[in-house]
């Protein structure tokens, strides 16, 4: 007696399961156990229960063929059971392959969620040139220039467009500075200083960077302060018409108060890491 052939492995989902009651119609019924696995399988994603299915009809058509033409009911039973018994350690080897992909993909994401992007420095805000002002001062005097943070994180560096002489010695001193009443205060949040042998001679942009940066707040204005050693006069240049958003301010020294430069804004850039 042979068995009817089975459905392959591309049949549609009910295939599978109709592929056992296609071998092993009434009267010999189809043992719960094995109806129970390939019904589990079913429920597995296709490429997974397609291989699965295919698994558990062989080795209910196995029993078919190995009993002898006009065997007893109770035989074929047995031996269907048997294959059905036979795919059990199969479908919980499947589980326990998925539990491990599964958890495996958990913890990806989870580390995925938790990895926080690398800061980076930006340019934040420019002041830019053209030159159009010229404010020449001596070495203890202080300008200042207000600004507006547009990011939140450390004021890594600030360039400043100098005038520099070359034959002048007198370092540069730059500080940042909280706003009080609008006008530079004498708190430092921040300060550096650049050589006056690494400054080129001439107008440049020269970069000034703070080892331990301050953070500063999106929104929130501050004061770039700046002064030179000896008695070595400077140029911060500087451009009319206050389009920078901020205030040029300037003090005769350190002991005495800034006085606003109206109309006036010195030329630089901050980059802020965030």
């Amino acid at each position: 007696m042979s068995a009817p052939p089975l459905c392959v492995s591309r049949c549609a989902d009910d295939c599978q399961l109709s592929a056992i009651f296609a071998v092993y119609p009434s009267p010999y019924d189809v043992s719960t156990t094995a109806v129970l696995l390939l019904m589990k399988l079913r429920r597995r994603p296709r490429s997974r229960h397609r291989i699965g299915a295919t698994f558990v009809t062989s080795l209910l058509h196995a029993p078919w063929r190995s009993i002898r033409a006009g065997a007893s009911r109770r035989s074929m039973l047995q031996g269907l059971t048997a294959g059905a018994l036979a795919a059990i350690p199969l479908a919980h080897a499947l589980d326990e392959t998925e539990a491990r992909k599964n958890r495996k993909k958990s913890r990806r994401k989870r580390k995925r969620k938790n990895q926080q992007p690398n800061p980076q420095v930006r340019t934040d805000i420019i002041c830019p040139g053209p030159q159009d002002d010229t404010i020449i001062v001596g070495g203890q005097a202080l300008l200042a220039q207000s600004f507006t943070a547009g990011l939140s994180g450390a004021l890594v560096r600030v360039d400043l467009t100098l005038d520099h002489d070359a034959a002048s010695a007198g370092d540069y001193f730059l500080r940042l500075a909280p706003l009080v009443n609008a006008f530079p205060g004498a708190g430092v949040l921040a300060s550096t200083q650049v050589s006056a042998s690494a400054v080129p001679n001439g107008v440049s942009a020269v970069p000034f960077t703070f080892a331990s940066p301050a953070q500063v707040q999106a929104g929130v204005s501050y004061a770039l302060v700046l002064s030179r050693d000896e008695q070595d006069s400077y140029t911060w240049t500087s451009r009319l018409g206050e389009t920078c958003g901020g205030r040029g301010f300037i003090a005769n020294n350190s002991g005495e108060p800034f006085k606003s430069l109206n109309e006036t804004d010195f030329i630089f850039t901050t980059f802020v890491e965030a």
